[in-house]
């Protein structure tokens, strides 16, 4: 599962960039990009003031996530800097939403019989 989310995350940022970089500006005027101008502007504004560091951030950065690849091709970000970033919080990010579900499920089935009742506990204070 860690290997899929790493490889996805690594591949669907990266055809973003190509994207960018292979269409420019024109891409945002189709569907579905052309639907979201706020997002875009937020974006494009996220990705001037953080510069290269912003695809690292884009990854943990909802909203702003999906648009930050495909701007950073359109802006012609080098192809390297944007693969040595991308690799890197594909690398954070893969664990930090893959680890939480695991040790949760180990801690269930480590509880046996309990493992109901703790569940229940967990939904009902998660929902308080």
């Amino acid at each position: 599962m860690l290997i899929a989310a790493f490889l996805g995350a690594i591949v669907g940022d990266g055809l973003s960039f190509w994207l960018g970089h292979r269409y420019h500006r024109e891409i945002l005027l189709r569907w579905p990009l052309n639907r979201y101008p706020e997002l875009i502007a937020r974006s494009e504004a996220f990705f001037e003031r953080h510069g290269g560091k912003s695809v690292f951030m884009a990854r943990f950065t909802p909203g702003v996530r999906a648009f930050i690849p495909l701007l950073a091709g359109m802006l012609r970000m080098p192809a390297r800097r944007f693969y040595y970033a991308n690799i890197l919080s594909a690398f954070v990010w893969a664990p930090s939403h893959i680890l939480p579900g695991v040790f949760v499920g180990a801690y269930f089935s480590f509880a046996g019989a309990a493992a109901g009742r703790l569940a229940v506990l967990l939904v009902a204070l998660i929902i308080i």
